[in-house]
C-alpha cells in the first residue's frame, strides 16, 4: 500500500468559527428510543450557522431559574441550510439534570440559546477503514459521521451502553459491523482481541468517560497498534464533573492548531 503519510496531505485539520450566540425555537421532538430524544430547533438566526466536524460541539444554555444559565456541550446532529433547521440528540440521564429536564418538557415554540461552534475538527474521508467507540454521549457524532462516510468503506462501530435501556439506532451503511458492549475496558479488549485489525490505513476515534477514552488511546496504540497518528481520543463527560468535553491526547496527525 502507498505511504498515503507522506504522498498526500495531512487528512485532519482544524477551522476556527466566529463565535455567536443564538436563539432556537423548538420545531418538533421525537423519541429514537425511551432514552434518547431528538430536538430540532429553527430559527432566521441559523443563517451563516457553519458546522463541519462531525465531532463538532456547541453551547447550549439551560434556564435554571437562578440568574446563571447551566452551559452544556451537544454535537450539532444535522443542520439543513435550506431550512435553516438544526438537530440535537439527548441522551436521557436519571436523575434529570438541568439539559434532561429541559429536554424532557420542550415543546415547539420553546426557545432556547446557544453558542458556537467555536471551531471544526476536518477529517477527510481519505482511510481504508475506521474504528469508532463511542458510549451514549458520542453517539451523535458517531450516527453524523456514519451519514457522512463514502458508500461502502469498512467501519467497526462499538456503541458502549453506560445506562440500561436498548442501544441507540445507527444508520443502515454498507460495510458497518456494529456492536453494542458494556463501558468496560476488559469488555471492550476482549471484543477487539478477537476482531482482525482492519487491513490498510485506519483512523480511529474514540468519545467516552475521561478515564475510560485515556485507556482507550493506550489499548489501541501501545497494545494493539493502531498508529498513534491517527488516533483521536475525547472525553464527553468525566465521573462527578459536569460540562467536560477535551481531546486526551493528540497525535502527529492531530496536532493542527485550532
Amino acid at each position: 500500500m502507498t505511504d498515503t503519510s507522506t504522498a498526500r496531505p495531512n487528512p485532519v485539520r482544524r477551522v476556527r468559527h466566529e463565535i455567536r450566540r443564538r436563539t432556537l425555537s423548538v420545531l418538533r421532538t421525537e423519541w429514537l428510543t425511551e432514552s434518547y430524544l431528538a430536538i430540532t430547533f429553527g430559527t432566521p438566526q441559523l443563517e451563516g450557522f457553519t458546522s463541519l466536524g462531525f465531532d463538532d460541539h456547541i453551547k447550549l444554555f439551560f434556564p435554571t431559574g437562578g440568574e446563571n444559565p447551566a452551559m452544556r456541550d451537544y454535537t450539532p446532529r444535522a443542520f439543513d441550510p435550506l431550512a435553516l433547521e438544526l438537530t440535537v440528540e439527548f441522551a436521557i440521564h436519571r436523575p434529570a439534570g438541568p439539559a434532561t429536564a429541559w429536554a424532557l418538557t420542550a415543546k415547539p415554540g420553546d426557545t432556547l440559546q446557544i453558542g458556537g461552534p467555536r471551531g471544526s475538527f476536518i477529517l477527510d474521508d481519505v482511510f481504508d477503514g475506521y474504528l469508532f467507540i463511542a458510549d451514549e454521549a458520542g453517539a451523535p457524532a458517531l450516527r453524523r459521521r456514519l451519514e457522512e462516510l463514502r458508500p461502502g468503506v469498512p467501519v467497526h462501530a462499538i456503541l458502549l451502553q453506560t445506562e440500561p435501556g436498548a442501544p441507540i439506532p445507527l444508520p443502515e451503511r454498507a460495510g458497518l459491523h456494529a456492536v453494542a458492549l458494556a463501558a468496560s475496558l476488559d469488555t471492550i479488549a476482549a471484543h477487539l482481541s478477537r476482531a482482525p485489525k482492519p487491513d490498510g490505513e485506519v483512523y480511529a476515534w474514540v468519545a467516552a468517560e475521561a478515564s475510560l477514552a485515556r485507556d482507550l488511546r493506550t489499548l489501541l496504540v501501545d497494545e494493539i497498534g493502531y498508529d498513534r497518528r491517527w488516533v483521536k481520543a475525547a472525553s464527553y463527560w468525566r465521573h462527578g464533573e459536569i460540562g467536560v468535553h477535551e481531546v486526551i491526547e493528540r497525535g502527529e496527525g492531530d496536532a493542527q492548531p485550532a
